[in-house]
């Protein structure tokens, strides 16, 4: 990374919830506090990244929304009256566009190396011929491993790996997932591989949520495009086991029940 400020873009693509955006601010707010002088850029697809972007003040790109339909990673636009086709032909051209101009030092991509359909590659070259590097992120556990090598091979996602990505890294631990055998990181995509832990809360803001709330249980179905029948079944559950009064009794406290839908 050069001497002067540094510049770092984390893209997001976003095809439902908003579990990659989210990550992608904790990363943010964790480099603003080291390095103040940093310039940072956020883009992402969130139709929510306004919301979420105020309370931290960076810059952000907002993409035209797109939303996964099946686990296979088919993709249509949020909203009518475009293709899917020019939608990432639009989406990809702001890519390229932000990184010609803001010149990152750093590219941080969240869980989709190319992004959906490629809309990223054309980002990725500019990159490049700036000089900057591109570090691919992923959380531990994506999906069956078979299904991934196989998703994996087909869309070429190793091929840009080992191309366009100076540095692979795991938001998780190699004791709870290994992620190189796993999903068939092998020679120097291994080399690669970091495991950086799991991302959370800063310890006063976990400590103050501590203090202000009931133990919780959570249910989480990932993106949430066939999480319908997972939360219904966690919901008539929740309301079959807690009395009427406060949720279900624990070491004397209350246990509030939650249901979300995110990108995990």
């Amino acid at each position: 990374m050069s001497r002067h400020a540094p510049r770092l873009l984390f893209y997001s693509h976003n095809g439902v919830g908003l579990g990659h955006f989210t990550r992608q601010l904790r990363l943010a707010a964790a480099f603003r506090e080291r390095r103040p002088d940093a310039a940072l850029l956020l883009v992402t697809g969130s139709h929510a990244a306004a919301e979420l972007n105020r309370p931290f003040g960076f810059d952000y790109v907002a993409l035209p929304p797109i939303r996964k339909v099946d686990r296979d990673q088919t993709w249509e636009p949020r909203e009518r009256g475009t293709s899917i086709t020019e939608l990432i032909r639009v989406r990809g051209d702001l890519l390229r566009g932000a990184v010609r101009r803001f010149k990152p030092d750093l590219l941080i991509a969240d869980h989709l190396p190319a992004g959906p359909y490629g809309e990223l590659l054309g980002a990725l070259d500019e990159l490049s011929y700036c000089g900057g590097l591109a570090v691919a992120g992923f959380r531990d556990i994506i999906d069956e491993p078979e299904f991934v090598k196989n998703l994996w091979q087909q869309n070429g996602t190793y091929e840009v790996l080992r191309e366009h990505y100076t540095a692979i890294c795991v938001y998780g631990a190699a004791g709870v997932m290994d992620f190189k055998r796993s999903y068939g990181l092998a020679g120097e995509l291994d080399e690669r591989l970091h495991y950086l832990g799991y991302l959370g809360l800063p310890l006063v803001q976990r400590r103050a949520l501590g203090a202000a709330l009931s133990p919780v249980v959570t249910a989480s179905s990932g993106g949430g495009v066939d999480g319908g029948e997972l939360l219904a079944a966690f919901i008539a559950a929740a309301k079959r086991a807690a009395p009427e009064s406060s949720g279900l009794p624990h070491s004397g406290r209350a246990l509030r029940l939650r249901a979300r839908s995110p990108d995990r």
